[in-house]
């Protein structure tokens, strides 16, 4: 029998522990900003949630995966073991002014081969102007443009990485169950009056399951 055991980590767990933290310099990883690339360019003509769900089905296809030797719990984001992974959608502007120099920063350097920065010099222009960084800057106002070019306020964080600090209703989730859910996406597709301006930007739900 197993004893459960939380005051220190096991030989397996220290192995692993020890293989990421004696990584200095992370790898970028380049397959999503490619992936996610490929996918918007094909299906510009739809709307941006279809295109982001689009977008997540063809990365997940293509992606590489692997399992490290011993591992219970799998999973990783990346190609390679505690590499970055690149998110163009949100911005490229920085990503373009450092992609030769990341390996280069102090305290915060990250190992960029040399087909990862081909790729990134690639895919990084074709998002300019059309990322959630740019979208936030078109909806300031110029007195709101000032403040955030004298450095005192900040709201980059927010505008690069703003999904990660919203909150799912879990409760919502649990209680009506996900064909409840779905449930009440068709319910609300029946109210829907095309024929009102405006109206048709509430629809952009994918159609199939």
């Amino acid at each position: 029998m197993t004893t459960l055991t939380l005051d220190k980590l096991t030989a397996r767990i220290q192995a692993h522990k020890n293989a990421l933290v004696h990584i200095v310099k992370p790898p970028v990883c380049t397959e999503r900003a490619r992936h996610y690339t490929e996918a918007y360019q094909q299906h510009m003509d739809k709307p941006i949630p279809v295109r982001r769900a689009l977008a997540l089905a063809h990365h997940l296809a293509e992606r590489t995966i692997w399992i490290k030797h011993d591992e219970l719990i799998i999973g990783n984001q990346a190609s390679e073991v505690r590499a970055a992974p690149i998110f163009p959608e949100y911005t490229v502007s920085w990503i373009e002014k450092e992609i030769d120099d990341l390996a280069d920063r102090p305290g915060a350097g990250f190992a960029v081969s040399e087909e990862n920065k081909r790729v990134l010099h690639e895919v990084c222009p074709w998002w300019r102007g059309q990322t959630v960084q740019d979208r936030c800057y078109g909806m300031f106002t110029d007195e709101q443009k000032a403040l955030l070019a004298t450095g005192i306020i900040k709201a980059e964080g927010n505008m690069t990485s703003g999904d990660a600090h919203l909150a799912v209703n879990f409760p919502l989730l649990l209680e009506k169950g996900l064909d409840g859910m779905r449930a009440k996406v068709a319910e609300r597709r029946t109210r829907i009056n095309l024929t009102v301006f405006g109206r048709s930007a509430r629809r952009p739900v994918p159609e199939s399951d």
